[in-house]
This record gives C-alpha cells, sequence and structure tokens, in this order.
C-alpha cells in the first residue's frame, strides 16, 4: 500500500450534452486507504450533483475500468466489446492505480 497522500484534480469537461468552458475544477487529497467509491463520492458531493444515485466508473488509458459488479457485468454484453475484467470500485484503492506525478488529462475519465 502506498504510504503517501496523492493531490488528485478533477475537471467537469461537460454534462447533459453540454461541453463547458473553462473547465470547473476541485483537488482531492487522497490518502492510502481511499477506494475509488470514497473519490467517487468525493466528488459528487464537491460539484454538488444531486442525482447521486447513478453509477460511476472510471475508465484509464490503458482500458482499464473500475466500476461496480452490475456494470462490469452489463459492460460484458456491451456492443463495444468484452471488458475481460473490471475493478471493483469499492475495493481498489485509488494510491494502488493511480501514480504519483501521472497526469494526463485524457488518462482518466469518471462516468
Amino acid at each position: 500500500m502506498a504510504k503517501t497522500w496523492l493531490s488528485v484534480t478533477v475537471e467537469l469537461l461537460g454534462g447533459r450534452g453540454q461541453d463547458l468552458w473553462p473547465w470547473p475544477g476541485r483537488v482531492f487529497a487522497i490518502g492510502p486507504s481511499h477506494t475509488f467509491q470514497d473519490l467517487s463520492e468525493t466528488v459528487n458531493t464537491a460539484f454538488a450533483r444531486w442525482d447521486q444515485s447513478h453509477v460511476s466508473m472510471f475508465t484509464f488509458a490503458d482500458g482499464r475500468i473500475v466500476t461496480d459488479d452490475l456494470m462490469a457485468e452489463q459492460l460484458t454484453y456491451s456492443p463495444f466489446g468484452v471488458i475481460s475484467e473490471a475493478l471493483d470500485i469499492e475495493t481498489t484503492k485509488v494510491a494502488k492505480i493511480v501514480s504519483a506525478g501521472e497526469g494526463d488529462p485524457t488518462g482518466v475519465r469518471l462516468g
């Protein structure tokens, strides 16, 4: 487990069919024990999202996906292809997946 905290910047690129500019953003401190579920809930709160019943999914540039079991099962039958394995959003630690210094704005997408 990582022993350091990460500073993670999240920018909202758009929503509801609209592109935003400038992108509203927040910077989060992510500890070694924080899961992607923790990050998802924090992002929803920080951006005052009222529709918090939606499924969250993080997609990485290398094809890895972090989501819940139901969404992973649905994506198995997706017309876009089969996902061999999705990481569990409730147990996967952010610090184990995201490396310090990693910073490609197209590298991670929050759905």
